[in-house]
């Protein structure tokens, strides 16, 4: 692994942490809902048990996409899991 990749996981890291102590949505923790891992694309958050990044559902929602046809494109996702998302990343925004 060369060092940019260790920057990035120790960024995402650091993002996930920040994420963890602003939220306080509780029907699903945040390790049920996302992985890092660096031999999954270089450490990208991505949802648990997949290798989407969870950056894809607000590159879809900024788009204009609904949350139903990303749901659709990428049927590894329950919507469950990205309304969970969605949630704590509201909550996040709202608590800093």
């Amino acid at each position: 692994m060369v060092r940019s990749e260790f920057k990035s996981v120790s960024l995402a890291k650091k993002l996930l942490d920040f994420w963890l102590v602003c939220t306080n949505v509780q029907s699903m923790k945040t390790s049920d809902l996302i992985t890092i891992d660096p031999d999954v694309l270089g450490g990208v958050p991505v949802f648990k048990g997949t290798r989407v990044p969870v950056k894809s559902l607000f590159d879809y929602l900024e788009k204009d996409y609904s949350l139903e046809e990303f749901l659709e494109c990428f049927p590894s996702i329950t919507k469950e899991m990205a309304c969970r998302v969605l949630e704590r990343s509201e909550a996040a925004l709202l608590a800093a």
